[in-house]
């Protein structure tokens, strides 16, 4: 049953990114493709683990893995370029994001590595699970940024922000997925996670029917410079009482 709620939410969410780059304007069509590209692997991804269901699941890292990993390159691809900005200011989105994604990724790399490590699975194995947090950490972070401010808020309206919130969503489940594979203790069902990826992946495709029809409106520079603080004075706060916490 959570295989065909799974599946069923991939559709929806490759349809609704279809949908979305089908009512786009072309400025910002690059983004809707890659994001189409993303949901697209995603459905691959989610056939193969439904296959393997079936037939036995294959070490990892295997096809479904192959699949989500490219879901979150794909997004970090749409959200780091846009036709609407300079070369000097896709620079400045970088320097941005790029400190944030490392000192987050690496704190939950270390914190998984530490209760998950020593456990019966093989170094290939437990490198395919923390490529999950590392991938969509970034994911998340710039995901995050874009909302909140900096030189990546290129993006408004309601369709276009729903299918972030669903992005983010997808990145706290993998999260939390990777720890409990590497401790071997996943089962399909029995936590949170799984509702919170079919959620994630409902949220994406009504974000992309909403914002096919619904044109974004375009974003003031003063307004992106106004906020672009926020993010990294929160993520720096918590990382600095996570490393406080573990001392």
């Amino acid at each position: 049953a959570w295989n065909v709620a799974f599946t069923a939410g991939a559709l929806c969410g490759l349809f609704g990114m279809l949908a979305a780059r089908r009512g786009s304007v072309p400025e910002h069509r690059y983004r809707w493709t890659c994001w189409a590209a993303a949901a697209g692997c995603w459905l691959a991804g989610q056939i193969a683990w439904d296959l393997f269901s079936v037939i036995g699941f294959p070490a990892s890292p295997n096809l479904a893995d192959l699949g989500w990993y490219a879901f979150a390159v794909l997004v970090v691809a749409g959200l780091l370029r846009s036709h609407t900005q300079s070369k000097a200011e896709r620079t400045v989105a970088l320097v941005e994001a790029l400190p944030l994604i490392a000192a987050v990724a690496a704190l939950t790399f270390a914190e998984l590595w530490e209760r998950g490590a020593g456990g019966g699975l093989t170094l290939a194995e437990q490198l395919s699970a923390l490529a999950y947090p590392a991938l969509y950490v970034s994911a998340a972070v710039l995901t995050l940024q874009v909302m909140v401010g900096g030189s990546l808020r290129q993006i408004r309206g309601p369709g276009p922000r729903l299918v972030l919130l669903g992005i983010v969503l997808q990145a706290i489940a993998f999260i939390f997925w990777s720890e409990q594979l590497l401790q071997e203790s996943y089962v399909t069902g029995a936590t949170l996670i799984d509702p919170l990826w079919v959620a994630g992946l409902l949220a994406i495709g009504a974000g992309g029917v909403l914002a096919g029809g619904r044109p974004e409106p375009p974003v003031l520079s003063d307004e992106m410079s106004r906020r672009g603080g926020i993010l990294p004075a929160v993520t720096f706060a918590l990382l600095v009482a996570a490393l406080v916490h573990k001392g």
